[in-house]
């Protein structure tokens, strides 16, 4: 999600052990960003958006996700919205960081206190 991300060894292991502590790292950056891009019109994410009012079983990733930024917009009162990505995209910010093509995504404008996640 055009971040750049250093990953520092502790301690001694062996290089093969250490590319593969990379690798799964650098793994885990690529599916959090496979599921939670608002950039691609194939993520996780941007399915649900696309199923406003319908209930939708996600992935224990997007699931995490989005429930931590529901707590995080509730316990600052709003000062933190993570429903924000249609005004973003009114205002400009609307272009996938690796392709430059501009995304035009069918958001609904809601709001983090009408959004329901239910653990099952």
């Amino acid at each position: 999600m055009d971040t750049v991300v250093f990953i520092d060894i502790a301690g001694r292991l062996s290089p093969a052990v250490e590319g593969e502590a990379i690798d799964r790292a650098f793994g885990w950056f690529s599916a959090v960003e496979s599921a939670c891009s608002r950039f691609d019109a194939a993520s996780e994410l941007m399915r649900l958006c696309a199923t406003v009012g319908t209930s939708v079983r996600v992935s224990p990733i997007l699931f995490e996700a989005v429930r931590f930024a529901i707590a995080v917009a509730r316990l600052s009162g709003g000062a933190f919205d993570p429903t924000v990505g249609a005004l973003m995209e009114a205002r400009g910010f609307n272009r996938n960081y690796r392709t430059g093509l501009r995304i035009a995504a069918d958001l609904c404008i809601y709001t983090n206190t009408n959004i329901e996640i239910e653990e099952l």
